[in-house]
């Protein structure tokens, strides 16, 4: 592995390794030069990282690891799920708030707080979302947006304005999403 190379490895195993994704439109300069970074090299990271356990996933415009062993844990697996359908969930209420929320959409918390005070469905379906009832509405947002930057999903664009955009990592969820529809259709 090239020395170049090698200095990087260590910061790209460390930001996917806490399940964050690599994303071609982050705005964070760090992690626009590692997604550079595995898309110069994926092979030989691939290589790499496939010998220590992990699996150097490509997705469109986005990397992330999958474990590479067959045998999970129950704990994990649970633990998994939880995450996964929490971000079912929160997809579905961006998408009621947005019906043409995908990678690249723009909002604000003060776009996301007027609709749920202007439009029922959205503030019902805030009120379901128990983990995320906070004291007032613009806390429950920033709770929910928090949730998908934590995730890897988001980023925040605009400190100012509270703006945020959805990165191309959110493609894995709403192809999980379109997965299970398809598959509950065929039931």
């Amino acid at each position: 592995m090239e020395k170049r190379l090698e200095k990087n490895v260590r910061a790209i195993f460390e930001k996917l390794l806490q399940g964050d994704f690599l994303s071609y439109s982050s705005v964070d300069v760090e992690n626009k030069k590692l997604f550079r970074i595995c898309s110069e090299n994926y092979d030989e990271l691939y290589e790499y990282f496939i010998l220590i356990g992990f699996v150097l996933e490509k997705g469109k415009n986005y990397f992330y690891f999958a474990k590479n062993d067959t045998e999970f844990s129950d704990k994990y697996f649970n633990k998994k799920m939880v995450d996964i359908l929490e971000l079912l969930e929160l997809l579905s209420f961006m998408i009621t708030f947005d019906n043409d929320f995908n990678v690249g959409s723009k909002l604000s918390i003060n776009d996301l707080v007027m609709a749920v005070e202007k439009n029922l469905a959205l503030a019902s379906n805030l009120k379901s979302l128990k983990q995320h009832n906070k004291e007032t509405i613009k806390e429950s947002c920033e709770s929910i947006l928090k949730t998908f930057i934590n995730a890897g999903f988001m980023e925040l664009v605009d400190r100012y304005t509270e703006s945020y955009k959805a990165l191309e990592s959110l493609d894995y969820i709403i192809k999980f999403s379109n997965e299970l529809t398809i598959d509950t259709e065929i039931i």
